[in-house]
C-alpha cells in the first residue's frame, strides 16, 4: 500500500503557513511551555452539551479510546484524563464517561503536550484533561429520530443528571436505543476458472436494542481523602435475519433454485463498578488505591434453513453459544512531587493485581429433511483462568529544556485452559518505555517516544466458535499467548493559532508472537501465535483555520498510513497483517454564522479497505467513500437543533471471498463476490439542557 494522500498534507501544510498571522489574537485561550487551557468561551460558537463535544471541537486533537487489547490498567488508557485521572472504569470507555459531563459543569480543558509525569498519560504525546466545577447542579435530555431511507424509523434517548446528593458530587445517564439496519446484497459465485455458477439475492434487515445506566461519584473529606466511584449496567441486544435466494441469470445455462435463511439473536448483559481512594501522606506524597470489577454474559442462538432446490425439503442447522467473563483489577500508586523541582519532577512506584475468567459453551446440531437422517449435534466447552501481578515505576525529568519520561514495568501470570483441551502456562514480561518531549518554543514541540507493550488476550479465544451465515468454525486454542511490541514514534505538534494546529507522527513496531489464523497439530484451525512482524506508519492531523477566506469558518483534515511486513505461515509468503486498514483519509468542513446561532458543515470519508487471512479464505472488504452533512442551530442557548446526513448516495461496500478446498497454499476451488448496499442515513436530534 502506498501513502496516496501524502501530497494532500503538503498542500494543506502550505495553506496553513500562508493563512497563519502571527498576531493573531487567541482571547480564549492560555500557554505556556507544555500546556494550553482552553475556557468555556473558545467553544461557546459550537453550543457544545456535554464535555465530549468539546473535546472533540479542540484543535488538532483526535481523542482515542480505551484500548482493551493491551494489557494493564493504564497501557491502553486512551489520550484524556478528568480532573487529571484517568476514570476507574473500562466498560463504556472514555466517550461514555465525557458524555456524563454537562458542558455547563466544565471549568477549563487542559491541552499537555510532551511528558506530563503521571502514569495515566500512559506515554501519550498530546492529552486533554477536563477540569470539573465544583457543586453545581444540571440536568439534559437528547432525543434523536432518524433511520434509513425506505425502513423504518431509529430512535435514541438519553438523560442525564448532574447534582450534589449530600456529601457526594454525582453524574447519572440513562441511554436507551433502537436503531434498524437494513441491508442489501448480490452474491455471485464463480469455479476457479472464473466461470459463474451462481447468483444470489440477499437481504438483511437487523436491530440493535439497548439500554444502560452509568454514572459517577465522588466525596471530599476534611483531610483531603477522596473516595471516586464509578459503575455501569447493561443489555444489548441485535437480531438479524438473513435471507437468500437463487436468482436467474442469462450466462447461467443450469441453475438450480436455493434458498437460505438464518435467525441470530444475539444477547449481552455488563455490570461493572470502580473504586479509587485518593489520599495525601504528605504535601509530597499521594497514595491512590483503584479497583475495577466487571462481569459479563453473552448469549447467541442462531438458526438456519437451507433448500435446494427451492420448496424441497431442508437441511437445518442450530447454535447456542454462551460465554461468561469477568475481571478483577487492584492497582496502588505511590507519587512522590518534590517541593522544589530539580531535575526530578515526579516519581511514581506502585503494583497491579488482577483475576480474569472465562467459561464458554458451544452446541451445534444439523438435521437434512431430504435424507431423513437422524440429528447430529456436538458441543464443546471451555474454561480460562489468569492471576496477573505487575511491578511498575515511572519518573519524570527536566533537562534544560528537555522533559523525560522514563517507566518500567515487571509482569508475572499464570494461565490455565481446561475444558476439552487443557493447557498451562507461566508467563513474564518486562515494560520498558522512554519517552523524550522538546519545546521549541510556545508553539512548537519535538517528541521521541520508545516503549513496550503487551497485547491482553480475549479469552472467548481459547474456545471454539461458529459462523452459520459465513459457514466457518474455528477450533479453540488452549497454548495462545499475548502478542508484543516494541514501538519507536517520532512526532511534531505544532500551534499556530487560535484554532489552528498541525501534527505529524511517524512510527515503527515490531511485532512478537502475532496472532493469526493458524493449523493446530491436530489440523484444526484456530488463532494462534503466528512469528513475527513489522509495521509502520504515519498518522495526520491538521485543524486549519478559514476566517481569512471564509467568516468563521474551519477545515480539519486526517489522514492515516500504514504497511506491514509479515511471512505468512500457510503460504509462506509475505503479505499485510490480518485487519489492516489501507491508507485513509477524512476532510470536515465547517462555519459558525454566530449572529443566526446557526452552524452547518459538509465531510468527507475516504474509502476504505482491509484484508483477512484464514487458513482456507482469504477475504477481502472494500468500502466505498462517502459524503456527510449537517446543519444546526441553538435556541436560547439551552435547546439544541442538529439534523445530519450520512452516508450520502448510500454505502457500498464490495466483499470478495477465495475459498480453498484445504488451505490458501493451493488454488481457490470458488471465489464469492458480494456487493452490498445501504441507503442514506437522516438523523434529527433534539438536544436540552436545564
Amino acid at each position: 500500500m502506498k501513502p496516496k494522500c501524502l501530497p494532500l498534507w503538503i498542500a494543506g501544510a502550505s495553506i496553513a503557513l500562508l493563512l497563519h498571522s502571527p498576531s493573531q489574537a487567541q482571547p480564549n485561550t492560555q500557554s505556556d511551555a507544555q500546556s494550553e487551557v482552553y475556557s468555556p468561551a473558545y467553544f461557546a460558537s459550537y453550543t457544545p452539551q456535554t464535555a465530549l463535544d468539546m473535546v472533540s471541537r479542540l484543535p488538532g486533537f483526535s481523542l482515542k479510546e480505551t484500548d482493551d487489547d493491551v494489557r494493564g490498567f493504564v497501557a491502553g488508557a486512551g489520550n484524556v484524563l478528568i480532573d487529571g485521572r484517568r476514570p476507574t472504569t473500562k466498560s463504556g470507555g472514555i466517550e461514555e464517561a465525557l458524555s456524563r459531563i454537562p458542558a455547563r459543569l466544565v471549568e477549563k480543558i487542559e491541552i499537555i503536550r510532551g511528558a506530563s509525569g503521571l502514569s495515566d498519560a500512559s506515554g501519550q504525546a498530546v492529552l486533554a484533561n477536563v477540569i470539573r466545577k465544583d457543586s453545581t447542579s444540571a440536568k439534559r435530555l437528547t432525543l434523536s429520530i432518524g433511520g434509513t431511507e425506505g425502513e423504518d424509523l431509529s430512535s435514541d434517548a438519553e438523560f442525564g443528571i448532574s447534582d450534589t446528593f449530600g456529601d457526594w458530587e454525582s453524574a447519572i445517564k440513562l441511554n436507551a436505543t433502537q436503531e434498524r439496519q437494513p441491508r442489501a446484497a448480490e452474491i455471485r459465485t464463480y469455479s476457479n476458472s472464473r466461470e459463474l455458477t451462481g447468483l444470489q439475492k440477499e437481504e438483511r434487515p437487523s436491530t440493535l436494542n439497548e439500554i444502560f445506566l452509568s454514572g459517577d461519584t465522588k466525596r471530599q473529606f476534611s483531610n483531603g481523602n477522596q473516595l471516586l466511584v464509578n459503575g455501569r449496567i447493561g443489555w444489548s441486544q441485535y437480531l438479524t435475519e438473513t435471507t437468500r435466494q437463487e436468482a436467474q441469470d442469462p450466462q447461467l445455462s443450469t441453475a438450480s433454485q436455493r434458498y437460505f435463511g438464518n435467525d441470530r439473536d444475539s444477547r449481552y448483559y455488563t455490570g461493572e463498578v470502580g473504586l479509587e481512594w485518593q489520599q495525601p501522606l504528605s504535601d509530597q506524597l499521594q497514595l491512590r488505591i483503584l479497583s475495577i470489577n466487571n462481569a459479563q454474559n453473552w448469549t447467541v442462538d442462531s438458526d438456519s434453513l437451507t433448500q435446494i432446490p427451492l420448496g424441497s425439503p431442508a437441511s437445518i442447522s442450530n447454535l447456542a453459544f454462551e460465554e461468561r467473563k469477568g475481571e478483577h483489577v487492584l492497582r496502588t500508586l505511590l507519587s512522590f512531587t518534590p517541593d522544589s523541582p530539580g531535575r526530578l519532577s515526579r516519581y511514581e512506584f506502585g503494583v497491579e493485581a488482577a483475576y480474569s475468567h472465562l467459561r464458554s459453551w458451544l452446541d451445534l446440531s444439523s438435521r437434512d429433511l431430504a435424507l431423513n437422517t437422524p440429528a447430529t449435534a456436538g458441543g464443546t466447552y471451555s474454561q480460562a483462568k489468569e492471576q496477573r501481578g505487575e511491578v511498575f515505576s515511572s519518573a519524570t525529568f527536566q533537562l534544560s529544556g528537555v522533559t523525560l519520561d522514563s517507566g518500567l514495568a515487571a509482569e508475572y501470570s499464570q494461565l490455565a485452559v481446561t475444558g476439552d483441551s487443557e493447557d498451562q502456562q507461566s508467563l513474564f514480561f518486562l515494560k520498558p518505555s522512554l519517552a523524550m518531549a522538546y519545546e521549541a518554543g510556545e508553539s512548537t514541540q519535538f517528541r521521541v517516544d520508545l516503549r513496550r507493550s503487551v497485547g491482553q488476550l480475549d479469552f472467548s479465544d481459547f474456545a471454539a466458535s461458529a459462523d452459520l451465515v459465513n459457514d466457518r468454525q474455528f477450533s479453540g486454542n488452549p497454548r495462545l499467548r499475548p502478542d508484543s511490541k516494541y514501538r519507536a514514534a517520532t512526532s511534531v505538534d505544532y500551534r499556530f493559532s487560535d484554532k489552528g494546529a498541525l501534527a505529524v507522527t511517524l512510527y515503527r513496531e515490531w511485532h512478537h508472537d502475532v496472532l493469526e489464523r493458524i493449523i493446530l497439530p491436530s489440523g484444526a484451525s484456530a488463532l494462534g501465535n503466528a512469528g513475527d512482524a513489522i509495521s509502520h506508519g504515519l498518522n495526520t492531523t491538521l485543524n486549519l483555520p478559514l476566517s481569512a477566506l471564509i467568516p468563521n469558518a474551519e477545515l480539519a483534515l486526517n489522514a492515516n498510513y500504514i504497511d506491514t511486513e509479515f511471512e505468512d505461515p500457510v503460504t509462506g509468503k509475505v503479505r499485510q497483517l490480518t485487519d489492516i486498514s489501507g491508507p485513509s483519509y477524512s476532510a470536515n468542513f465547517r462555519q459558525d454564522i454566530s449572529r443566526h446561532s446557526l452552524s452547518w458543515g459538509v465531510g468527507y470519508q475516504s474509502r476504505e479497505e482491509s484484508e483477512e487471512f484464514f487458513v482456507n479464505e482469504y477475504s477481502y472488504l472494500h468500502t466505498r467513500g462517502y459524503w456527510a452533512a449537517f446543519v444546526e442551530t441553538a435556541i436560547f442557548d439551552a435547546l439544541k437543533l442538529r439534523l445530519e446526513a450520512d452516508q450520502l448516495g448510500g454505502e457500498k461496500q464490495r466483499w470478495e471471498r477465495w475459498l480453498y478446498e484445504n488451505d490458501r497454499s493451493g488454488i481457490a476451488d470458488t471465489i464469492e463476490l458480494t456487493e452490498r448496499q445501504r441507503g442514506a442515513r437522516i438523523m434529527l436530534t433534539v438536544d436540552r439542557a436545564f
